[in-house]
């Protein structure tokens, strides 16, 4: 085997956990139920997404077949999955060739730079797909199904998808080697990689924007407007984008122009690996190197700052509170993996209470002019305050993040119980933060402050239960062993069955307050009752949680 196909197959096998998976099911078999369980999920979840996507699709085949532009719906799907990947993958790549542990590792071998990068690039690429697959394979299904396509089709079709992601992900790579051969990443890749994050949250969250304000009942109509431009869609995609266009013509067209642009389009594919390759032989390690220099300002410091840097002394519990938030603000990653429900809930809710075609705040300030159902509005704004906080990956990842350093943890003196609590009150307080934002926006938009309280203060002791319980899987179970702290957040399986559990504890809450309502009970008993069985949850879960820290911190090895 070639020394590029051991790496790569070395590099698929870290990424994808591929012998821990077979291993998980050839000896460990009390983990066969959690994979599989987990599996179920995905594809329930991702099959209800798939779903209305199709659908979706559906329509902007059925109208580009009245327009006779059928082919629009291919050409819609390949470009919207060629603009995800050459955006979302430059922060990919950067972290995969220059941020990943293994670089220093990789660059001392016997291996050309062209084939350390080409690994990783592989590596990337097959994410990619998984990505991709999603997005492309129910358009194709779709026209091909609608058109009555034959054999032929297909098989260009099998033919072209493999080549899909090249095109974008190439041009990100090249991108990237070549802005870092100039650039010193290690003091930039703080604020690159939090640039990309909140990039990707506003493209999303711009999309979601511009779907809800279509106008309702002319969904037809702006589809319309989008394909019958002055330039015909395809021509107007086609300046602006040339492969997607390509790519769709070559599977929709006949006879030998659709090859003509089946070849064009394989034949830029591989041109751009080859330059891709040629070039990383140049500068990839030459960008590695310059990324690496560091260069440091010689500091004179006092006796007295040092005593009240190193001598001030604290509670442990403290120490280790101030320790994890500084840990997520040094590490992009964790801040934007962490603190997403901070974001993301406040941004959500502006979005759910101002769009046009979701007139939340219409409905809610009906309810608030009657007294008897102004308990309504605060229900849903509690569930959405919970629901969130239930998202709280800060602490489903709080013992995950610590790597291979946990050895750290069980050396210094203090207690796993001490230890645990601290790293609770820190993702409480993202929790609190969080619930806090929800309250003022409520409190701005739809409901007077003394309404707003009630809800805040059930949402602050909710998310006590909803807190520990996310946390309780990480220190039973934590994920130490990683080579880039994306893995530790991203590819954690934790952070799963903390959701799970969360959504259950909701459940159980939902109908624990429709039971109240049958029996007819008053709107303060309710939040009473409900405030009880919040704060009972909390003890309970904080305290398993607790005594699992004793005998996992025992029991764990590095």
């Amino acid at each position: 085997m070639s020394p590029f196909m051991s790496l790569l197959k070395t590099q698929l096998n870290i990424n994808f956990g591929i012998s821990a998976l077979k291993y998980r099911f050839a000896v460990e078999k009390k983990k066969r139920f959690e994979t599989v369980l987990m599996a179920i999920s995905i594809i329930i979840g991702g099959g209800i997404l798939l779903a209305f996507y199709s659908y979706f699709l559906l329509g902007v085949y059925t109208i580009g077949a009245q327009l006779n532009q059928p082919e629009i719906v291919l050409v819609v799907a390949i470009l919207a999955s060629q603009i995800f990947i050459l955006i979302f993958g430059m922060f990919y790549l950067m972290s995969a060739f220059y941020f990943a542990k293994d670089v220093s590792i990789l660059v001392p071998l016997p291996l050309k730079p062209y084939e350390v990068l080409g690994s990783k690039f592989a590596v990337v690429m097959v994410n990619e797909y998984l990505t991709m697959l999603p997005i492309i394979v129910p358009a194709f299904v779709i026209y091909g199904i609608g058109k009555g396509a034959g054999l032929l089709y297909w098989l260009k079709s099998i033919i072209i998808i493999p080549f899909i992601p090249i095109i974008p992900l190439t041009i990100s790579a090249l991108f990237i080697i070549i802005l870092m051969r100039f650039v010193n990443f290690r003091k930039s890749r703080d604020l690159l990689t939090v640039i990309g994050g909140f990039l990707g949250m506003i493209i999303g969250i711009g999309i979601s924007v511009l779907v809800q304000n279509i106008p309702e009942g002319k969904e037809e109509e702006f589809l319309i407007g989008i394909i019958m431009n002055r330039y015909g869609m395809m021509t107007y995609i086609g300046k602006r984008f040339p492969p997607s266009v390509w790519a769709a013509r070559g599977i929709s067209g006949h006879g030998i122009e659709s090859f003509k642009y089946i070849v064009l389009f394989i034949a830029v594919s591989l041109a751009l690996s080859v330059v891709l390759l040629w070039l990383s032989n140049r500068i990839f390690y030459k960008s590695l190197l310059a990324g690496q220099e560091v260069t440091r300002k010689r500091k004179t410091i006092s006796y007295d700052v040092l005593s009240k840097k190193y001598v001030k002394s604290s509670s442990p519990v403290v120490s280790i509170f101030m320790r994890e938030w500084k840990l997520i603000l040094r590490t992009p990653v964790y801040l934007l993996n962490c603190l997403t429900g901070i974001i993301i809930g406040p941004i959500l809710l502006i979005i759910f209470l101002f769009t046009k075609n979701m007139p939340i705040g219409e409905y809610a300030s009906m309810f608030l002019e009657d007294p008897d159902k102004v308990i309504y509005v605060q229900l849903v704004s509690l569930a959405f305050i919970l629901y969130v906080s239930g998202l709280n990956t800060a602490a489903s990842t709080a013992v995950s993040r610590e790597g291979q350093t946990f050895w750290v943890s069980k050396m210094i003196p203090v207690s796993a119980e001490h230890q645990v609590m601290a790293k609770f009150f820190h993702s409480y307080s993202i929790a609190c933060l969080g619930a806090l934002l929800m309250a003022i926006i409520f409190a701005v938009s739809i409901m007077p402050l003394l309404t707003v309280l009630p809800v805040l203060i059930l949402g602050i002791i909710g998310s006590v239960p909803l807190t520990a319980v996310n946390l309780v899987f990480d220190v039973m179970r934590p994920k130490l062993l990683w080579h880039n702290p994306q893995e530790a957040v991203k590819q954690n399986t934790n952070t799963f069955f903390g959701i799970l559990a969360s959504l259950l504890i909701l459940a159980l809450l939902f109908v624990a307050t429709i039971y109240m309502f049958s029996l007819g009970f008053k709107n303060w008993i309710v939040f009473l009752v409900l405030a009880l069985i919040m704060a009972v949850f909390g003890i309970i879960t904080l305290a398993i949680t607790i005594a699992v820290a004793r005998k996992s911190y025992e029991r764990i090895e590095i």
